[in-house]
């Protein structure tokens, strides 16, 4: 079984918990995902099925959409719901026309500074891990960008908005400036992910009740991403043995899914003029 899956993730779970719990349901060795989803966090999850895990990094760089709820006047240790409280501060008399103005100041590219509660590793161990051990280490902000934020709602201090954002954005971290900006600290209630570049949570499965037809076909999949071209028998073998090929009709595309009879082989990088080399074998 090669392939991905869309999961609608339950609060509570890690994403390798969701992997764990689906290589037990589909009796699957080899089960990974794409796009790490904090605990506390809903929403849509890739999973990689098999020799779709090799691939599913092509789906990492695509622009993911949230709804969050940010509860002004308090702050975390963690930026949500899942900590103590270390900061209180009464939070002025805000307007919607408030909120949108500061909205506005969001949008575009910026550099983030990531939190100490991250996945990022740093010397062989992930930020987070460093963190429970009360350790602060300096982190390099990455550039980010927010393509849209707009609010849902706001009562009783609690903003509900949804936004659209780049690749390693924290939306934590978002919800922790945006209440800055506002005078007053903040932390996340939830967070939901509800789309991933093409994909939607509404075509997502909840975990639990995931099935083997549930999961969609790695050719379907990757040629959304990468230029797919069939080839002969021949060529097939020639792919496994690892050789180098000449696609002079498609020097255009710098990375290209082989596939046979439905079936990827492998994924080829242009290395000179139409010469391409096996960047990662699929088979």
């Amino acid at each position: 079984m090669n392939g991905f899956l869309l999961i609608d993730k339950p609060s509570g779970w890690t994403s390798r918990d969701v992997c764990n719990k689906i290589q037990k349901i589909l009796d699957q060795d080899k089960v990974g995902h794409t796009g790490t989803l904090d605990p506390f966090a809903t929403g849509l999850l890739i999973v990689t099925i098999g020799k779709a895990t090799k691939a599913g990094i092509y789906l990492e760089d695509d622009d993911k959409e949230y709804i969050a709820s940010l509860v002004l006047g308090k702050k975390t240790l963690t930026g949500d719901l899942t900590s103590e409280v270390i900061e209180e501060k009464e939070a002025p008399e805000i307007t919607v026309e408030d909120i949108k103005k500061v909205f506005l100041s969001f949008l575009g590219e910026q550099e983030q500074i990531p939190p100490m509660t991250s996945a990022i590793h740093y010397q062989g161990m992930k930020l987070y891990e460093l963190a429970h051990q009360g350790i602060e280490v300096e982190r390099k902000a990455r550039k980010i960008n927010i393509k849209s934020l707009e609010l849902i709602d706001f009562k009783d201090n609690i903003m509900t908005f949804s936004c659209l954002v780049s690749k390693g954005t924290y939306i934590r971290v978002l919800g922790e400036n945006i209440a800055e900006k506002l005078h007053t600290v903040g932390y996340l209630s939830s967070l939901k992910r509800t789309k991933i570049g093409r994909f939607d949570i509404q075509n997502s499965v909840p975990l639990l009740d995931v099935k083997e037809e549930d999961v969609m076909n790695m050719v379907d999949v990757l040629s959304m991403y990468l230029k797919a071209i069939e080839v002969d028998e021949l060529l097939e073998k020639k792919i496994k043995d690892g050789n180098k090929l000449r696609f002079r009709e498609y020097q255009q595309y710098d990375k290209i899914l082989l596939i046979h009879k439905d079936t990827a082989l492998a994924i080829y990088e242009k290395e000179k003029d139409d010469l391409y080399r096996c960047l990662r074998g699929l088979w």
